[in-house]
């Protein structure tokens, strides 16, 4: 081959033009900090890579493919050196270049190093027996820093060959090596396999005359039954060592034949290789349920789902799924027409080891079960019980409950919570399907969620104190969803017709913000109807049209209608009020009142004991008209006598509800009650307190008040 000589005068010829323009100012955008024919660049930022200016592109040498035949190519690769500005600098620089294939004598380099001028530098490249893509380095030592650019040469698409073979052939992939190589063939430890067992699968890379391909090459193993999850590789892509790629496959439910297959990319030329897996199929030792999608089916007309899939899997010796075994269906029970689906009374096993069937409603509220029974065996099982319902809710079985009607502080804080909690059920006493869904208001006062979805007949949202507080407090949450009205069915058919007991006839469902009873102009209702006015009851019965269970069915009302509850949340302030307090003897004479700080002069022989009562709310006397309010729930009410010394007295001289808590269903103010009694040593200790202490939570906590009595025997 000819040597390549670079004439590098221009280049030097060029580099002190530029200096000069710059040192005479002759050029626009002069570059500061460089003085005319001296590098004063400071070297820890100088770059290594090609081009200049902004057309720089740091980190690569330039490749220029100079010959080329079917067993060489040779390149100039070259660098520049740049500093600021990305121009070329004029300092000497060492650069030092290597490759893969220069290291292991497979190509040349016409010099291993070489100084810069004019910041520039180049070598030749020839290859002699490397193949692929080698990477040359160039790598110069700054004096701060060590900086590099690197280029790829493509030898085999240079020579249009690979691996030196005749032009045209690729590298070739299949199983052995040299005359033994069987080309697109896969090599498998086992080509017959049992249920769950396992085999090594080995590919090889060789050229042309069988001889490996040594460049490491990404392999990727892949099957019908691996896409099918029935199988594993380990791993499924693995890159080539001396040309060689292996992998472990094993088996998961895969039965009869599997083709595992290989493939790779050399140089833009897709590869592979494959071998056919015989699988012993496995035997089913057990048959398990897996799921129902609607475990409530509707009675025909009520509206709900009146099919259901249900789903079983078969299972082998190994736990892993049987495909292709038939399994047969039947039902625990006929009663009311449920059923089969027509040509869903068998099946056959997938992949998964899946089975399925179809069941359809009947006309009777009943439960019921489908046993799947797998034929060669008879093991069998049985499916989670389905249900057959109405699937309404009906009104005497929609609840709504409170996790508190008391809520502390929320008088006069924002963001205090109570859960509000649904739980509905059809006229049956069964849940209601998944997915009806619960409007929610709370027009007085507060906010609360829109609205919830009942997942096996419950669901709650949760209600925060807000906004503007009523005068007396009180804020009234209402819940509704569509459903039905109750009735008695007398003569057991499951529909409503002229010979059953309607219930409450129910007009559209309101709040009655003044709680004096009966919808007032302008609170807030239900507009099932969407007509504007407030509707009252229909003198019908409403609900779903059962006619197709029984012809008798009475379907003169509406289809529907909005059920609901009404709750009151109270928002009691934190200061006590001693409503009534009464002292009672045992001797039958009768009760009279008690006054804070009154002298009480007891009375008492063994014989003879006093009862004290007391009754406590809070002091919002608005809400005396509907009872008082309570203390927030968990107060406690403590009783103690005491010394004037303030020791706290107990000797047994009281009893009963000496510590009261109030509760989370607490509506009204709390009533509680203590005995005193003459001990038996006589000693009364007299001159003591009676002391009612109002504490937020127990003993140890603030104390919100006390009610103080004087005791004298």
């Amino acid at each position: 081959m000819t040597p390549i000589k670079l004439n590098l005068k221009p280049f030097i010829l060029l580099s002190l033009l530029g200096l000069f323009l710059v040192g005479c100012g002759g050029a626009p955008g002069n570059t500061p900090g460089l003085t005319p024919g001296v590098d004063d660049t400071d070297s820890s930022f100088l770059k290594i890579g090609t081009g200049g200016g902004s057309s720089f592109s740091e980190g690569v040498a330039s490749g220029e493919l100079i010959t080329a035949n079917s067993s060489s190519a040779s390149w100039v690769v070259g660098v520049v050196i740049v500093g600021n500005g990305n121009i070329a600098v004029v300092d000497e620089y060492t650069v030092n270049f290597t490759s893969t294939c220069v290291a292991t004598g497979l190509s040349t380099l016409s010099r291993d190093s070489a100084a810069t001028v004019a910041g520039r530098v180049s070598v030749s490249y020839t290859s002699d027996g490397c193949s692929g893509i080698d990477t040359v380095v160039a790598t110069v030592n700054t004096g701060s820093n060590v900086i590099s650019a690197v280029v790829d040469l493509n030898i085999t698409q240079a020579t249009g060959n690979s691996g030196g073979g005749d032009e045209g052939t690729v590298v070739r992939m299949g199983s052995g090596t040299g005359a033994a190589f069987q080309e697109d063939v896969l090599l498998a430890g086992s080509t017959s396999l049992p249920a769950g067992g396992d085999t090594s699968i080995t590919v090889s890379l060789v050229d042309i005359d069988g001889v490996p391909y040594t460049a490491v090459t990404p392999v990727v193993f892949s099957s019908g039954c691996v896409s099918s999850g029935l199988s594993e590789f380990a791993p499924e892509e693995v890159s080539t060592s001396g040309g060689v790629a292996s992998a472990q496959y094993r088996t998961n439910g895969c039965t009869g034949t599997d083709i595992v297959t290989a493939t790779a990319t050399v140089d833009g030329i897709d590869l592979s290789a494959s071998v056919s897996l015989s699988i012993e199929s496995d035997n089913v030792l057990g048959i398990e349920f897996v799921e129902v999608v609607e475990p409530l089916l509707s009675l025909p007309g009520a509206g709900g789902a009146e099919t259901t899939e249900v789903f079983f899997r078969l299972l082998g010796g190994l736990g892993a799924p049987v495909v292709g075994e038939a399994v047969s269906f039947r039902l625990s029970s006929s009663i009311g027409g449920i059923s089969i689906a027509p040509n869903r009374e068998s099946d056959i096993s997938d992949f998964d080891g899946i089975v399925s069937t179809t069941v359809q409603s009947g006309t009777v509220s009943t439960t019921f079960q489908v046993v799947a029974t797998h034929d060669a065996t008879g093991n069998s099982t049985n499916s989670d019980g389905i249900v057959v319902s109405s699937g309404v809710p009906v009104d005497s079985k929609f609840s709504l409950s409170l996790s508190t009607f008391t809520p502390r502080d929320a008088f006069d804080t924002d963001g205090i919570e109570v859960d509000l909690s649904i739980i509905a059920s059809d006229y049956f006493g069964n849940d209601v399907p998944d997915g009806a869904q619960v409007y929610f208001a709370s027009p007085e006062s507060g906010n609360v969620d829109q609205s919830c979805i009942l997942i096996s007949g419950e669901c709650s949202v949760v209600w925060r104190s807000a906004g503007s507080r009523p005068d007396d407090f009180r804020a009234s949450i209402i819940a509704y969803i569509d459903g039905a009205e109750d009735y008695t069915d007398t003569n057991g058919n499951t529909v409503y017709d002229a010979g059953d007991v309607r219930g409450i006839d129910l007009g559209e469902p309101f709040i009655n913000e003044d709680e004096l009873g009966g919808y007032d102009i302008g609170e807030f209702f239900v507009d099932s109807n969407r007509n504007g006015i407030r509707d009252v009851a229909n003198g019908e019965w409403d609900g779903p049209c059962l006619d197709a269970v029984d012809a008798s069915a009475d379907c003169s009302g509406n289809d529907s209608v909005s059920i609901s509850k009404v709750a009151v949340i109270r928002m009691p302030t934190d200061t006590p009020r001693m409503i009534e307090a009464t002292i009672d003897y045992s001797d039958g004479v009768g009760a009279r009142d008690l006054f804070e700080g009154a002298l009480i002069d007891l009375e008492l022989s063994p014989d003879l004991s006093v009862l004290i009562t007391f009754t406590i709310a809070d002091n919002n006397t608005l809400a005396d008209i509907f009872g008082g309010h309570p203390m927030p729930s968990g107060t406690n009410f403590i009783i103690d006598r005491v010394y004037p010394s303030g020791v706290v007295f107990n000797d047994g001289a009281i009893a009963g509800d000496t510590e009261v808590e109030v509760s989370n269903s607490a509506t009204g103010p709390t009533t509680f009650s203590v005995v005193i009694y003459a001990e038996d040593d006589g000693d009364f200790s007299t001159g003591s307190f009676l002391q009612v202490g109002v504490h937020e939570g127990g003993a140890a906590t603030e104390k919100l008040g006390e009610f103080v009595y004087r005791l004298r025997m």
